[in-house]
């Protein structure tokens, strides 16, 4: 899954990224520490596909951030639709 970020955050220790502002299909990645397990909580599109523990590498470029899982999904962030916020996601 690609999606190009209209919106980027942080609140405390949950991030976050989505293309609210964009027309075509409504994506989203929200991820942060567990508080129970210390590992890294990851979720895209809906709560079904967040788990604990599944992210296995994050590759961050100029351009973009991949979320490499370990079930072999990837999520690819895009920030050419959001500039405020990025350097911080």
């Amino acid at each position: 899954m690609h999606f190009e970020a209209t919106e980027v955050g942080f609140d405390g220790a949950i991030g976050g990224a989505s293309n609210s502002d964009f027309e075509a299909g409504y994506h989203y990645v929200l991820f942060g520490i567990d508080p129970d397990s210390g590992d890294v909580y990851f979720e895209y599109d809906d709560q079904a596909n967040g788990s604990v523990g599944e992210v296995e590498q994050v590759v961050v470029k100029k351009q973009f951030v991949k979320f490499v899982l370990k079930a072999g999904a990837m999520v690819t962030v895009g920030f050419q639709q959001c500039q405020s916020g990025w350097p911080e996601f």
